[in-house]
């Protein structure tokens, strides 16, 4: 059987990820209907009111401006370690360098949409990029043979 916490007034029942109020156990299990992205169901006025005025915001802290970035630091760290002259992992040529830094600039929401699948399998935000760029060199034998450096430590 799954664990219970209670957290202030909210009981959370981890087994079926249910959410109900501890103090009213008639509180809907779901809305009755999914509610449209407006102003008024807005999570902050972020999304709400101010929409207009933080939409450049929106590629660096959208879930996929996240995802973004997890790319840039993971290519980054294995392109770092491609050069710290490391046995088990020697420098990257030319064209795997070229084609990492392409999947870190050109990343889009195809991609994030990519990782966002897996992460619905893997439950896991991290996994799920690693496997996105696994997949992602597949056809590149020298960074298909250094992948289980993605991601290291």
């Amino acid at each position: 059987m799954g664990k219970n916490y209670i957290i202030g007034k909210i009981f959370r029942d981890d087994r079926s990820d249910r959410i109900a109020r501890d103090v009213n156990p008639a509180w809907p299990k779901q809305p009755p209907h999914p509610m449209p992205l407006t102003e008024l169901s807005a999570l902050s006025p972020l999304d709400g009111r101010y929409a207009s005025k933080t939409d450049a915001l929106r590629p660096i802290l959208s879930e996929a401006g996240f995802m973004h970035h997890r790319v840039k630091v993971e290519i980054a760290w294995l392109l770092a370690l491609s050069e710290a002259g490391l046995g088990e992992l020697k420098p990257f040529s030319a064209a795997s360098k070229t084609l990492l830094e392409k999947l870190a600039t050109e990343f889009s929401e195809q991609d994030a949409a990519r990782i966002k699948a897996i992460e619905a399998t893997t439950n896991h935000d991290v996994k799920a990029v690693e496997y996105w760029l696994k997949e992602k060199v597949q056809g590149n034998p020298e960074l298909v043979a250094a992948s289980e450096f993605i991601p290291f430590a």
